[in-house]
């Protein structure tokens, strides 16, 4: 049920807007009872003039939709627009305006959020981002534009063999972290801070980089079999910078953020894909096996393609937009550094979640604002 995003009430007359309603069709008198029915309906209206209509049926509440309207801020307020919607579809007026206390299903048409750009809300699946590492040019381009559409993709990367050794170094790596911050007084979990190899991520999330110089890690990476696809989309001449994020129980749902900015042109439309192509790329191989209890990442598909959607973030789940990257253990997740995402909560009693990242950029790239100045060996001074 609904949070709304407010819009800044001084945009101009002729901002494009997007406008998406949940509509339960239990409730419509008419003949629709699918989502294109729905669509037809309102195409043929005379009264609502849309640039584009478009309907996906919701998977969690049995005979409802989201309906997705492309408009312009000069023909109603959403809430008519919400009530002529009702009407043409012959929902009676009692439930046009639910009770926004009610946590129930929907009650018949219910306005989740005006925003003033196209918003992605494609429902993928785990299963939908999947691709084999094949090493054929064909191969390459084939998951370089899978990529470039929907802004992650899952690796079946069967690396399980290697996770013990990185397990290893990585509880070493936190460990020796941890013992400078003590030294220092630092309250982990609790302190926000910064430094040359470490951040806080809010409460209990951390983000540790690898010492350039350990060979593990090294040879990983140069291994990594999607190796052969980063470089075909970034080009040979790229940097690798690995960590640590790891979470500890207590750990609570984070902020949705994007890792990297838009440093090129964002896409034009829903239906353009010409976006600038990605100047980082993020691999996430997690090192134990993901559930509701330790938690995971999840991500909006299709975000990376807009420099507007920071902030929204809270749209996603409203729409079913989101995937949860719980993945089979041995298999990474590979994401456009501008993909929207947020780390979700730990909730076990004592098991901590480590994944390791790998940051692949081009040289041009310098990654400023996640990590400090000062080291953690000044808190051993």
């Amino acid at each position: 049920k609904s949070q709304s995003c407010s819009l800044d009430k001084h945009l101009r007359r002729e901002t494009m807007l997007d406008s998406v309603w949940a509509v339960n069709l239990k409730h419509a008198s008419v003949q629709c009872s699918t989502a294109s029915q729905v669509i037809e309906a309102l195409t043929k209206a005379p009264n609502l003039r849309f640039q584009e209509w478009a309907a996906k049926p919701s998977l969690q509440c049995s005979g409802a939709i989201f309906l997705k309207a492309c408009h312009v801020d000069s023909f109603d307020t959403p809430a008519l627009i919400t009530s002529a919607i009702a009407t043409i579809l012959g929902i009676p007026s009692a439930q046009r305006d639910p009770n926004p206390d009610d946590k129930g299903p929907i009650q018949g048409i219910e306005l989740l959020y005006t925003m003033p750009a196209p918003s992605p809300w494609t429902s993928y699946s785990i299963t939908d981002l999947a691709i084999p590492l094949e090493a054929s040019l064909g191969d390459l381009e084939r998951a370089y534009q899978r990529l470039h559409c929907t802004g992650l993709l899952v690796l079946n990367a069967q690396v399980k063999a290697s996770l013990p050794c990185l397990h290893a170094e990585s509880t070493a790596r936190i460990q020796w972290a941890e013992r400078c911050l003590l030294a220092g007084n630092i309250d982990i979990g609790k302190a926000n801070f910064r430094y040359l190899e470490m951040s806080s991520r809010q409460e209990q999330r951390f983000d540790l980089l690898f010492e350039p110089g350990n060979s593990v890690i090294a040879t990983f990476v140069e291994a990594a079999p999607w190796r052969p696809l980063v470089e075909h989309i970034l080009g040979s001449d790229i940097k690798c910078q690995v960590s640590v994020v790891y979470s500890k129980p207590g750990a609570q749902e984070q902020t949705w953020h994007a890792d990297g900015p838009h440093l090129g042109k964002p896409a034009t439309d829903s239906k353009s894909l010409n976006q600038t192509s990605p100047y980082a790329l993020c691999v996430f191989l997690p090192l134990i096996a993901l559930d509701n209890t330790v938690g995971f990442t999840q991500f909006w598909p299709e975000s990376h393609r807009y420099n507007h959607l920071v902030g929204f973030g809270g749209v996603a789940p409203l729409t079913e937009s989101t995937v949860d990257g719980i993945l089979p253990l041995g298999s990474a997740l590979l994401y456009d550094y501008r993909t929207i995402h947020r780390g979700m909560p730990n909730v076990s009693q004592d098991t901590l979640r480590p994944v390791l990242q790998f940051l692949y950029h081009k040289p041009a790239y310098a990654e400023k604002r996640n990590y400090g100045s000062a080291s953690l060996l000044d808190l051993l001074a």
